[in-house]
């Protein structure tokens, strides 16, 4: 029989877990004070994000491949998608719908593991999940925030996220099985860097901050990326 983790254990646990929402929390208005485009703005927080990482692996793992895992270089691809799409929909429709429609992930992630891999959840995890939909439902139907220009395009935004997330934590899951957590990480965000950039040449959007204040909302979201992955161990 596994042994549960020491009352401490489980207290630091959820102590790093409200932090790090609450540091997330904070991903959204960062990525509106930018002062770039929305592919842009996810750019930046990847570039922002790799040196912390890069410092990260060579502490904990000094040697070892650095050679990248397929699974890796795909989950770069979902979570470029993944950043696109959300900070889109933040240019669409209000943070909070835009934050509580994305996070219906677990939603997809259960449905996909169930029918895909054959693992079927625990009925308590079915109770939890179908309590969170419950409280997204209720939070996305009162008219909080600024709406944006067109919230059923952002709204329908946000939840295509919540299917390219999905895909990433699958192919992280994939990915972790024979490499490193922290290569898998700096894999992933790394081949986000060039994508992003594509896709925000290519729409024409506003590449550079105008100023400080929006440079600085770049480097918060690159702290905020490396807090993410540290706290959740995924994007």
């Amino acid at each position: 029989m596994t042994e549960s983790p020491p009352p401490t254990e489980r207290w630091r646990a959820f102590a790093a877990l409200i932090a790090g929402a609450a540091v997330i929390g904070l991903a959204p208005i960062l990525a509106r004070l930018t002062q770039t485009g929305p592919a842009a703005a996810g750019a930046w927080r990847l570039v922002f994000a790799l040196p912390l990482l890069a410092a990260m692996n060579l502490r904990a793992e000094p040697g070892g491949s650095w050679r990248p895992h397929p699974a890796a270089l795909l989950a770069g691809v979902m979570f470029s998608l993944d950043l696109g799409f959300w900070h889109y929909s933040l240019a669409y429709t209000s943070v909070a719908n835009a934050t509580v429609l994305t996070n219906l992930t677990p939603v997809v992630v259960t449905a996909v593991a169930w029918a895909v891999f054959r693992e079927r959840p625990a009925p308590a995890f079915l109770a939890a999940v179908a309590l969170a939909v419950g409280g997204a439902v209720l939070m996305t139907a009162g008219k909080t925030g600024t709406p944006g220009g067109n919230p059923p395009l952002g709204d329908a935004l946000a939840l295509t996220t919540a299917l390219w997330y999905a895909f990433y934590m699958l192919a992280i899951g994939r990915a972790r099985a024979s490499q490193a957590t922290m290569r898998v990480m700096f894999w992933s965000t790394l081949t986000g860097v060039p994508l992003l950039f594509a896709a925000a040449i290519a729409l024409g959007e506003e590449i550079i901050p105008r100023g400080s204040a929006g440079w600085a909302a770049c480097v918060g979201l690159g702290l905020v990326h490396v807090a993410q992955l540290t706290w959740f161990g995924s994007g």
